[in-house]
């Protein structure tokens, strides 16, 4: 069970260490933290959200990035590129990379 410390304003989050554990094991890329204002940057959460899709759906799949990126005829460095939130993906892209884990090819 998760509990909520509000200390000096800031909200803090208590987990058991069994909770803990995975968090820090997972592999999805983190989402961006609220600036000073307690705003998002746009740009950064859309990568993340993006790349966190990406990879539960290629996980999902069993696959590796590069048996994504030839499902989807896109180059291993694209994919890396996206899932580690450094680029942007265009609509092309997504789309291949959407049909790639929705065919029933394996």
């Amino acid at each position: 069970m998760t509990q909520v410390l509000t200390i000096d304003r800031k909200r803090y989050y208590l987990l058991d260490e069994v909770e803990y554990a995975k968090l820090r094991q997972s592999k999805l890329p983190r989402l961006p933290d609220q600036d000073d204002t307690g705003g998002i940057p746009a740009v950064a959460y859309v990568r993340a959200l993006v790349a966190r899709r990406i990879v539960q759906a290629r996980e999902a799949r069993g696959w590796s990035q590069a048996e994504l990126a030839r499902q989807a005829g896109i180059r291993i460095e694209t994919l890396n590129r996206i899932e580690k939130c450094k680029h942007s993906a265009d609509p092309k892209t997504i789309d291949k990379i959407e049909a790639a884990v929705a065919s029933k090819r394996r």
